[in-house]
């Protein structure tokens, strides 16, 4: 087992959850290019599992969410390459749940360990990050019960078509007939 970076870890944390919290889910080409600029090596090396043992720790565990989950997302926006790394991020967030890593944090902080299995088009994954985002609301953790709202969303759409439709075009997979008439409607994508 390698030794975690600790100063590489709290880089991470710091940009993601105070420099540039503000940027969250919105396109900018700009910051996605920062990202990459920034963080391109060490995303890399966690999408290819050379940093699995960041799991094993809260902060570096919570680290490598933000790099499996979010970042990939920016830095990879609009490709395949976006959502390559949500098997490795689920598996991040089941351990540091499993861990009780989640409830070491606040905030967006604990958030994100249920991110991934938002993401997941796993419908166990669905339920799961559901129960998470109630567990927090009944710990008063801020911004819980708006992550719940939109838990929920995702679960219904993963319940109705098994799979995010709006990731059917970048990942080439063919819609339905159901599918292309869903993403007509507001609230088809995230």
């Amino acid at each position: 087992m390698s030794e975690i970076d600790s100063s590489l870890v709290d880089s991470i944390l710091t940009f993601w959850f105070f420099d540039h919290k503000d940027k969250h889910f919105r396109k900018s080409q700009a910051f996605d290019a920062l990202i990459r600029e920034t963080f391109g090596l060490v995303l890399n090396s966690i999408r290819n599992g050379e940093l699995d043992f960041w799991q094993n720790e809260p902060k570096s565990c919570l680290a490598g969410l933000v790099l499996l989950d979010q970042l990939s997302r920016n830095a990879f926006r609009d490709s395949p390459k976006a959502f390559s790394a949500d098997e490795r991020a689920r598996t991040f967030a089941k351990i540091g749940i499993a861990n009780g890593f989640d409830l070491m944090f606040t905030g967006a902080q604990r958030h994100l360990f249920y991110m991934p299995l938002m993401h997941s088009e796993y419908l166990d994954d669905q339920f799961m990050c559901e129960a998470c985002f109630l567990r927090s609301v009944k710990d008063g953790t801020p911004n819980a019960a708006d992550n719940l709202k939109y838990a929920t969303k995702h679960r219904v759409i993963i319940e109705r078509f098994s799979r995010f439709p709006h990731r059917n075009k970048i990942l080439n997979r063919t819609s339905s007939a159901d599918e292309i008439e869903f993403l007509k409607g507001p609230g088809s994508s995230f």
